[in-house]
């Protein structure tokens, strides 16, 4: 059963993993309403103007990054709801680290709303930030991830005994 579970949830979350990575339609749309990943066409050479093409890209960064953050969000939520079949003892142990990564979600979602509250030229002065931040969140789910599997408390064991058929008999042939 214990090696059910685990397969499982093994396969649960590199689905998750894998979905993640899917593109996504997001719920927020431009004032144009394109969806994500959508290239918009300008209506005119003279007015592609540099502001409005540096806002245009911020805008696109922001929708990628928000689909980003979601896909991650539901990682983490699996993690929880798998933490949540473990024992008193190894819930506590892991609620620090649901936490932390909750705090860093949200620190990326407070960096990602000040870029797209920034002027059309100053928000490339915060994507550094926001990516390194990206990177850290991203590295820190997908071994939470991981570590859900692995640290699951054993509630049989899944070797079988040993024998001691298993063990080797001495030869009586031999004197």
């Amino acid at each position: 059963m214990y090696r059910t579970l685990v397969a499982t949830c093994a396969a649960a979350t590199c689905l998750i993993l894998a979905a993640c990575d899917a593109p996504r339609i997001s719920e927020e749309f431009d004032d144009d309403s394109h969806f994500a990943g959508e290239r918009s066409e300008l209506p005119h050479p003279e007015a592609a103007t540099p502001t409005r093409l540096a806002g245009e890209q911020r805008d696109q960064y922001v929708r990628e990054m928000r689909i980003k953050i979601m896909g991650r969000s539901e990682v983490i939520e699996a993690v929880s709801a798998q933490v949540e079949t473990y024992d008193q003892q190894a819930r506590q142990a892991w609620a620090p680290k649901l936490a932390e990564l909750r705090d860093k979600r949200d620190e990326l979602r407070r960096m990602l709303e000040e870029v797209s509250e920034a002027e059309a030229q100053r928000w490339v002065d915060l994507k550094p930030g926001v990516a390194d931040a990206w990177v850290d969140f991203e590295r820190a789910v997908g071994e939470a991830a991981r570590d859900v599997t692995v640290d699951r408390p054993s509630e049989e064991s899944d070797e079988s005994p040993t024998t001691s058929d298993d063990a080797p008999t001495p030869n009586s042939n031999t004197p």
